[in-house]
Order: C-alpha cells, then sequence, then structure tokens
C-alpha cells in the first residue's frame, strides 16, 4: 500500500514537474519543427524515377512450368546484384556523357538502387537525382546498358557453343564418310570378311547415332537463341517525377515536433530526477513527516529596513503570513498564562528565516499583540537590517556587562513590535546560548510581550538551534521551495525533534515558482 502511495505522489510530482515546465516544453517542440520545416525548405529536392525489368518473358509455346519460374526469380535476383556493377555503370557513364573515373561512378552507385520484386520475375530499378529528367534518364539508360550487355553475353554464348557443335558435327560427319567408304570397300572384296563387316556397320551406326545427337543439341540451340532475344526485357520504362521524393517537409516537421518534445520532456524528467530539493508541501510530508503550515508566495524586496507586511501589508505574499499568524495563536493558547517563546530556524542559511521570523512578527503586531522578536544568529546576525535598526546593543549585551537588557530592546515604526538585535559579536556564540544567565534572560523576555520569536542561525551549520530549541517552546522549521534539500529538511528535522520540543511544522518560503 505505501509503494503505491509512493508511486503515485511520484507520478504527481512529476506531473506537475511538466506543468512547470510546459512552457519550455512547447518552446522546444515548436522550435525543433520550425527548425525542421526551414532546413526542409532550403534543402534541394531530389526525384526519383523508377524503371521495371522483367525476367524470362520470352518462352517457347505453352504455359511455363514451375521449374521455370523458380529459374526465373533466380535469376531475377541475380541480375540485381550485377545491374549495379562497374562495368554496367561505367558504360552508362559513357552513355550519358558522364566521367568514368571513380569518384563519379560511386555517386552513380550511390545514386541507383535495385531490388527484386519478391516472388515475381520482376526488377525494380530507382535512381535518385536533383532532375526529374537526369533521374529518369539515368534510370532508362541503366536499364538499356544492362540488357545490351546480357544480351551479347548470352549472344557471345550461344555463338561459342554453336560453334563447338559445328566443328563436332563436321569430325563426326567425316568419320562417317571415312567408315562408310571402308564398308563399301569390304563388301566389294570377292570373299569379304564378315567380322570386319559387321565391325564397320556397329562403328557406322555409333558415329550416325553421336551426329544425330549433335544435330539435335544444335537444333535445340538454336531455337534457345530465337527465344533468348527478349528474355530480359523493358517492363516499365522510367518517366520523370512531378514531384520530389525528398524533402518530407510535412513528416519533417512533425518529426522534428516530436523529437524536440521527447527531448525536452526527457530533459525535465531529469532535471527533476536529480533536483533534491523541496518542491511543495507534498515533498515536505513525504521527507519529515511535519505538515506545511503555510507556503508563502515569492515576492520582490522591499525597501531596506521594512519587512513586506509593514511595507505591502495587503500583498499576496501577505497572506502566508497571516495564516501563520493563525497558527502561532493557537500556539499561545497551548502555553497559556505564559507567552510562548517561538524558536524560529531553518536547515542551512539563505533560505528566509529571518524574512519569516519579521514579518510574523508584524503580523501579530497588526492585530494587537505586543511582539518582541530577538535575534539569537550571533554568527551572522542579520534582523537589524530587516527593521533598519543598528545593533551596537543587543543580546550579547547584557552578557558582555555593556547593556541592561531593557535598554538593548529598540522599538520599530510598528506599533506593539520590539526588536532585541544580536549586539556585539562574541568568540564562542554556542557557549552564550548555553549559559543558564541565557535562560534568565529569555523568561525576562517572556514577562515583556505576549509573543517571543527567535529568529536562529541554521540546524546543520552549529550546535546553536538545538540549544535555543530547549529552551524555546515551540520550534518552527522554514525551507525555501528550489533551493533546500530534502537531506537537508530531513536531518534537521529528526536533529530538532531530539529537542523534545513541539514542532508546528514547515514555512515553505518562495512556493509560488516552485508549487502549482
Amino acid at each position: 500500500m505505501k509503494a503505491d502511495t509512493a508511486e503515485t505522489l511520484d507520478l504527481k510530482a512529476y506531473l506537475c514537474a511538466l506543468r512547470r515546465w510546459r512552457a519550455l516544453i512547447v518552446g522546444v517542440t515548436l522550435g525543433a519543427g520550425m527548425l525542421a520545416l526551414i532546413l526542409s525548405l532550403v534543402t534541394a529536392p531530389v526525384y526519383e524515377a523508377t524503371a521495371s525489368l522483367v525476367v524470362g518473358q520470352s518462352q517457347p509455346t505453352g504455359a511455363p512450368d514451375y521449374n521455370t519460374v523458380l529459374l526465373n526469380e533466380q535469376l531475377a535476383r541475380t541480375y540485381s546484384q550485377l545491374l549495379k556493377d562497374r562495368p554496367v555503370l561505367r558504360q552508362a557513364a559513357q552513355q550519358l556523357n558522364l566521367k568514368t573515373d571513380d569518384v563519379t561512378l560511386s555517386k552513380l552507385d550511390s545514386a541507383v538502387s535495385v531490388e527484386a520484386i519478391k516472388d515475381t520475375q520482376l526488377i525494380r530499378v530507382r535512381v535518385r537525382q536533383p532532375s526529374p529528367a537526369g533521374a529518369a534518364n539515368i534510370a532508362n539508360t541503366l536499364v538499356e546498358v544492362f540488357i545490351q550487355q546480357q544480351q551479347a553475353s548470352v549472344a557471345q554464348g550461344f555463338t561459342n557453343s554453336l560453334q563447338s557443335l559445328e566443328r563436332e558435327m563436321r569430325s563426326t560427319q567425316a568419320q562417317i564418310e571415312a567408315t562408310q567408304r571402308s564398308l563399301d570397300e569390304e563388301k566389294a572384296k570377292p570373299s569379304p570378311d564378315q567380322a570386319k563387316l559387321g565391325q564397320l556397320e556397329a562403328l557406322l551406326s555409333q558415329y550416325r547415332s553421336t551426329y544425330d545427337g549433335f544435330q539435335q543439341s544444335y537444333n535445340q540451340l538454336r531455337v534457345a537463341q530465337a527465344h533468348s532475344s527478349n528474355l530480359l526485357a523493358v517492363f516499365e520504362k522510367a518517366e520523370p517525377p512531378s514531384r520530389p521524393i525528398l524533402p518530407r517537409t510535412g513528416l519533417n516537421v512533425v518529426l522534428g515536433a516530436l523529437v524536440g518534445a521527447l527531448l525536452s520532456t526527457g530533459a525535465v524528467v531529469l532535471i527533476e530526477y536529480t533536483d533534491d530539493t523541496i518542491r511543495g508541501a507534498e515533498d515536505v510530508e513525504r521527507v519529515t513527516g511535519l505538515r506545511t503550515v503555510a507556503s508563502i508566495a515569492h515576492f520582490r524586496a522591499v525597501e531596506p529596513g521594512a519587512p513586506l507586511l509593514a511595507a505591502r501589508p495587503g500583498s499576496a505574499a501577505g497572506e502566508g503570513f497571516r495564516l501563520l499568524r493563525t497558527e502561532v495563536e493557537i500556539l499561545a493558547t497551548d502555553t497559556r498564562p505564559q507567552p510562548p517563546i517561538l524558536l524560529i530556524t531553518g536547515a542551512r542559511t539563505q533560505v528566509g528565516t529571518t524574512t519569516v521570523a519579521s514579518n510574523l512578527a508584524v503580523s501579530l503586531a497588526q492585530i494587537g499583540r505586543k511582539v518582541l522578536v530577538v535575534d539569537t544568529n550571533l554568527r551572522r546576525p542579520a534582523l537589524h537590517e530587516a527593521f533598519g535598526l543598528p545593533n551596537a546593543a543587543g543580546f550579547t549585551s547584557p552578557f558582555l556587562h555593556q547593556a541592561e537588557l531593557e535598554q538593548a530592546i529598540q522599538p520599530t515604526r510598528v506599533a506593539g513590535l520590539q526588536v532585541l538585535s544580536a549586539g556585539p559579536t562574541v568568540a564562542n556564540p554556542a557557549e552564550v546560548l548555553s549559559f543558564r544567565e541565557t535562560a534568565d534572560l529569555l523568561a525576562e523576555l517572556r514577562k515583556l510581550a505576549d509573543y517571543v520569536l527567535l529568529d536562529s542561525p541554521p540546524v546543520l551549520n552549529a550546535a546553536d538551534a538545538c540549544i535555543l530549541a530547549h529552551k524555546a517552546d515551540a520550534v518552527l522549521l522554514v525551507a525555501q521551495a528550489g533551493r533546500t534539500t530534502q537531506s537537508d529538511l530531513r536531518q534537521a528535522s529528526r536533529i530538532l525533534q531530539r529537542a523534545k520540543k513541539p514542532i508546528l511544522g514547515v514555512v515553505l518560503n518562495a512556493a509560488a515558482a516552485h508549487v502549482s
């Protein structure tokens, strides 16, 4: 069941990612399609002309038998290989007034494709050229040259065979005549030798039988020679094509757009798969088991020295802080009669902890609450800058005996809101926060306001946040969408849970750019 839920969440996450990146995907898809269109328009057109040959068209009277048909199909396959031999290409190039060097013949070879059509006696010759007339001319010339060469080769074969048979027939005829004379001479004797007569008659019969065999073979060759004149014939001449076969503009555009869509989608999936940052409330709950108490929309920086809610109270991002304020007020009911001390921290730096602390303080003050926000980030204090206040005296001043606590607390332009900045730098912040006097100081601060907010250093950068968590009533964890990693947030939440103090949840900063 958990595995099915995880798979559903992953699928939803990828669907959300595709929606977030849809502008890129659509842009790349359209760009790839447009690029394919431009390339197709500037590419020179290629025309394809087709000529067909038929093998074994001429047959003796009567229907051809099955063996003859098989033989013709085998011849078609053989001829399809011979059609692109160099002698054929060279003679065709000569008739076309082309060069006969290897480069030209190789180009001609690459432009020609020959195919023996399966289960037929047909051979199809295709030629691709920039010119439709040139493609048809090459195809027809190539076919004519091949037929001529084959006819010449077959004719020469028949001629050689007939000449050989004629020589054998003349020799046998001479043997017949010589044997006949010997037989006549023996018969003319007063007392012919019967045994010799028998031998001569048998030899004469053998010669005549041999001659008849030669004569029959000779006649068959003459018949075959007569039928071989159109054994290989043109079935269909090539005509100049009316349309180019390449480029296929429509197909190229579709394929280009498809490739663009696949590449952009794959890139988005890869980015999302390798992106370990928190992207939404679902990631927060899955990684930490904590709920997202508020999602703060991304907003532009306001004027120095004024938090967002102080400078632009009606902004859209301010609604997130008002929702957060409601959660904090619920905490106040749990800690009564004492005002709550809320620790606000993040996993790492630069996630907006000070922004959340200052604007939450303003939001509470706007409904009439007395709020004291304290900068306990003694390493990199920034709270005084958010309100445009000096940092000469602050949290560390009582420990350094430089000022009393009441003197270090500064009012702000927001009614009911006071700030205790970090104060002078100390060499050992963690030790200062561990002092018993620190707990006493926080107890004093609790008496001065309805809410005490501690702007804390990050959990994973130092032990300060863990020390303060033990002294606070509750903890608020801040994460920034697209910046805080899942591993950091998981580790920070586990460390804070060891303090045995309630964790209100997670505030997701800059959420609008990352959450649909």
